[in-house]
């Protein structure tokens, strides 16, 4: 931005004398973060073995997941959805908050679903094993197939 601003100024490109003393910093130090900067900007590599990684890689973001893996936790997230759909809504309510299925966050306790649900805890697990039970069924009659 200040090489920029300073050639709008100036009329011509400006030196890194300028740049440095405009910013408050050694030319070294300019010189330093232009390097760094074009480095990135064209990629890193080694002419070793000739590899190059692309700007995206270098800056990539760890917290997103690859493509195909988001379309597969979506596919999984779907079925698991149909599979919930096939018994109650309280069973699949119960299992959901039991394993920690889908986005509302990790497993609970049965005394905290019951606490949430306005049940018992003994209750809550008596739907629990319902459920599970219902779903077995209906995996071995392969009907979620």
């Amino acid at each position: 931005a200040t090489s920029i601003k300073l050639t709008e100024e100036l009329d011509r490109r400006p030196t890194m004398d300028e740049i440095a003393k405009e910013m408050h910093l050694s030319t070294r130090k300019v010189t330093n973060i232009r390097r760094a900067l074009a480095t990135v900007a064209r990629g890193v590599g080694w002419s070793d073995d000739d590899v190059h990684w692309s700007l995206s890689e270098v800056l990539a973001d760890e917290k997103t997941d690859e493509p195909l893996v988001q379309l597969e936790k979506q596919e999984l997230a779907e079925a698991l959805d149909r599979i919930l759909a096939a018994i109650g809504a309280r069973e699949a309510e119960v299992l959901r908050l039991r394993y920690g299925l889908g986005k509302r966050g990790g497993a609970i306790t049965l005394q905290e679903i019951g606490e949430k649900l306005g049940l018992s805890r003994e209750r809550i697990r008596q739907i629990e094993q319902r459920a599970l039970e219902e779903l077995k069924c209906l995996i071995g009659s392969r009907e979620m197939i």
